[in-house]
């Protein structure tokens, strides 16, 4: 089971900034 987040939410629950996650959806 695989629930998507938003940016924001997966920024909150990871303490990650937008661009590091943008980053990792580049890479896949």
């Amino acid at each position: 089971m695989e629930k998507l987040y938003t940016l924001k939410e997966a920024k909150k629950l990871l303490g990650v900034t937008t661009r590091t996650i943008q980053r990792w959806d580049k890479q896949g």
